[in-house]
């Protein structure tokens, strides 16, 4: 009795590079034409080895020594016709129906932020680096004025000037308002240079 192995080996070593031929006709690459000739072997070879009795009944021999190679090819090649009516038809169907099954892919727009962020920066390249440290220090650290006097070794009163001036600054420049979260008061900036 000959194993499943060996029936299988023996149709791809003599009708191995036709199926794949058949397979590249069928779809046009080589990669589906694998899959292709894979899936049709499976599907031909898991069908006769699940009904060995049924085929094996009507000729009075077990299947595997009464499969012959080039008829189990033509049993291979008309599974791979099938699979392939198969397959495009499924695409086809797919094709027509995918719009009622794709939802609205909304990507949220950025182009605010990014406008945003780029006048921050603009406008913060403005300011001078005392300005900038004490500002970036008073809402980024949240410090006092008394605390960023000690952290830069400069007096109260210049670092509220320079919070005062840096503020001004922005907001002539705009750029004020996008440095506070929706919720919070602008006014936060006037309280700066008293606190």
């Amino acid at each position: 009795m000959a194993s499943w192995d060996e029936a299988l080996t023996a149709v791809l070593d003599q009708h191995g590079t036709s199926l794949y031929a058949y397979g590249r006709i069928l779809t046009g690459s080589t990669a589906d034409s694998e899959d292709l000739v894979h899936d049709a072997i499976v599907r031909v070879f898991a069908r006769m080895k699940s009904r060995p009795a049924r085929l094996g009944a009507r000729s009075g021999t077990d299947v595997t020594t009464a499969m012959v190679p080039g008829a189990t090819a033509a049993y291979v090649r008309r599974a791979m016709l099938t699979i392939y009516i198969d397959q495009t038809r499924r695409a086809k169907r797919w094709r027509a129906i995918r719009h009622a099954a794709a939802t609205a892919e909304s990507l949220p727009d950025h182009a605010d932020e990014a406008a945003s962020r780029s006048a921050i920066a603009a406008a913060l390249s403005s300011l001078s680096p005392q300005q900038r440290a004490c500002l970036l220090l008073r809402y980024y650290d949240d410090l006092t004025t008394l605390q960023i006097a000690d952290a830069l070794g400069l007096a109260h009163g210049t670092v509220k000037r320079h919070l005062h001036d840096a503020l001004s600054r922005l907001r002539d420049d705009g750029a004020a308002m996008a440095l506070w979260s929706p919720g919070e008061p602008a006014a936060r900036g006037e309280e700066a240079h008293r606190g």
